[in-house]
């Protein structure tokens, strides 16, 4: 009977713990992490102020480099040990080059 008293301070003080788990604070941290490629249409350099260490220092000195490719899709991987191998000699006629 004892632990049941203790129940609403541990669900309350639950409660109280998740908010402060999502706090944005974080989220714009990695955001600053990433890196943007540059605008082509903009000529624009770094004001003379800006300091890249201090830029750096919450991202640990590692920036994340942006998405390449299409992240959107996906192939299957090839049948796996149906390489066609073509062993010396038995390489097709070529035509003659022009």
């Amino acid at each position: 009977m004892r632990p049941l008293i203790f129940l609403p301070y541990m669900l309350g003080a639950l409660v109280l713990a998740v908010p402060a788990s999502a706090q944005p604070g974080e989220q714009s941290q990695f955001d600053r992490c990433k890196v943007e490629p540059p605008d082509k249409n903009s000529q624009q350099q770094q004001p003379a102020g800006n300091n890249l260490s201090d830029m750096l220092e919450p991202c640990g000195g590692v920036l994340k480099p942006p998405p390449t490719g299409d992240q959107g899709m996906a192939a299957p991987p090839a049948d796996e040990g149906r390489t066609p191998v073509i062993k010396p000699g038995e390489v097709p006629p070529q035509p003659p080059k022009q």
